[in-house]
């Protein structure tokens, strides 16, 4: 151990052991009563992992619609077999059967879906970036509210905090 110098303002230093983490069995309870139909919306980059998330959750993905259907039979060969898919997603929206609208476009694509997924009664899932024009992005969290209050829908954007630089730096 070394003593700190008097303009330090730390105690005094130890080594001090690793520790194993301990396993811990804990998942969140997922309720039985509701089983949401999934729409994942872009067969490209990320949708593996989104796909592959609710694959290993038991998740429904009913549908994956891309603007190639080759793309989305692909992803629905590797994940959901028994998935439909499509290149139409004003008829996505519009199925009885979806709950939530998983949206992996490129975000230049994104923010029309966002919008007519709420408005069409549908939960939003929307990968970051969320959008690229904060202005857009002020008009969506604005209808996201309307829609929550009147048709109780939720949106949603998966965002991880360690990309929050290009948000402080001005950018969304």
């Amino acid at each position: 151990m070394s003593k700190p110098d008097e303009s330090d303002y730390a105690l005094e230093t130890a080594e001090v052991p690793l520790v194993d983490a301990p396993v811990l069995n804990y998942r969140p309870p997922r309720t039985r009563s509701y089983a949401p139909g999934i729409a994942v919306v872009g067969a490209g980059g990320i949708s593996f992992a989104h796909l592959d998330a609710y694959r290993s959750a038991g998740y429904d993905v009913r549908v994956i619609c891309n603007r190639t259907l080759s793309k989305a039979i692909e992803r629905r060969d590797a994940f959901f077999p028994s998935a439909d898919i499509s290149d139409d997603f004003d008829s996505v929206i519009r199925r009885d059967d979806i709950d939530v609208v998983d949206i992996t476009t490129h975000p230049i694509a994104r923010a029309p879906m966002i919008e007519s997924a709420l408005r069409a009664g549908k939960h939003v899932l929307s990968q970051k970036p969320f959008v690229l024009d904060l202005d857009a992005g002020l008009r969506l969290v604005e209808i996201a509210e309307q829609c929550a209050a009147a048709i109780k829908v939720r949106f949603s954007v998966n965002q991880d905090e360690t990309r929050r630089r290009g948000c402080d730096e001005g950018r969304a």
